[in-house]
């Protein structure tokens, strides 16, 4: 079994279904710190009404207010230029 995450490096588990066991198997190196971010899902809604999810990570110590970003760490999508 394989499992990822925004803030932790990607692993693998090694299963065992006769044991009813899981045990670490491999993982990635740990490329930065993410012990002080925070990841949040929210939903946009279209202009047909499809809710469309979305995550947003940001540290801790700074809120996220929806359509807003604080400080100097607006990310490089379309329109951030």
């Amino acid at each position: 079994m394989a499992e990822t995450g925004f803030l932790t490096p990607s692993s693998v588990w090694l299963g065992d279904v006769s044991e009813g066991s899981l045990k670490p198997g491999k993982t990635q190196k740990a490329l930065f710190d993410g012990s002080h971010d925070v990841v949040e899902q929210l939903q946009a809604t279209s202009k047909d009404g499809t809710k469309v999810p979305y995550f947003v990570v940001h540290r801790k110590d700074m809120p996220f207010v929806k359509g807003e970003m604080k400080g100097n760490h607006q990310g490089g999508g379309r329109g951030n230029q």
